[in-house]
């Protein structure tokens, strides 16, 4: 026969490991969510960089147009300059 205090050693050893677990549980998954929330913050900056690249470049490309079609109303102006039409 086990003695009651056996008994209750037993129970508060089994209370123990099953507290045990659940703590550590509990920090496991608290070391996730943190590391989670480190990289939710680095992928949002990855996000702003790539969105300020294409910004960039699409204002690189409105810039080369706008100056292609200037240059190309200045080379109509000197050429209608140069050699008017003369309506008959």
């Amino acid at each position: 026969m086990k003695s009651k205090a056996s008994e209750r050693s037993k129970a508060s050893s089994s209370s123990t490991k099953h507290l045990s677990l659940a703590l550590l549980d509990a920090a496991a998954k608290a070391a996730k969510l943190q590391a989670e929330m480190e990289f939710f913050e680095k992928e949002k900056q990855l996000r702003r960089l790539q969105l300020e690249k294409e910004l960039a470049i699409a204002s690189a490309e409105e810039k080369a147009i706008k100056r292609i079609l200037q240059e190309d109303r200045l080379t109509y102006t000197f050429q209608a300059k140069a050699h008017p039409v003369t309506i008959l």
